[in-house]
This record gives structure tokens, sequence and C-alpha cells, in this order.
């Protein structure tokens, strides 16, 4: 998945192979080994906001310091 205002064009491609243009898959990791992590924008975010360089958009801040109400 990308979360981007303007993918690259190779987006629209997807995620499945695309002949041609990698080598055929001889040994395929079996699906109970695939795990996902984190990328470097997981740790970039709290660094840029540790070293103020970057901020919360508004509407996310709104969200994050709102007291909550016994009534909610």
């Amino acid at each position: 998945a990308v979360a981007d205002d303007l993918p690259l064009a190779i987006v629209a491609e997807g995620a499945e192979p695309q002949p041609g243009h990698w080598p055929e898959v001889t040994n395929p990791t079996p699906v109970e080994q695939m795990t996902a992590h984190a990328g470097n924008g997981y740790q970039m975010r709290d660094a840029a906001l540790l070293e103020r360089r970057g901020d919360y958009l508004p509407e996310y801040r709104t969200l994050i310091t709102k007291t909550p109400s016994a009534a909610e």
C-alpha cells in the first residue's frame, strides 16, 4: 500500500509479479514465514517530532489532545 497524495505511476502496477521485469521466483518464502515489519518512516516520524522537524496535522492534534468526557 502507498499513502501518498501524488503516487508514482509504477504504483498502479500493483503488487503482483510483472513478467519480464524481475526474474522468476525459484525458492519462494513459505506463507507462514512471511512477516511484515514497520518501515523507516515509522521511526523517522518519532525522530522528526522529537527533534521538532515535524508536527502533527491540526486535525490529529485535536484528536490526541481532546480530554475524554464521562458523558462520551
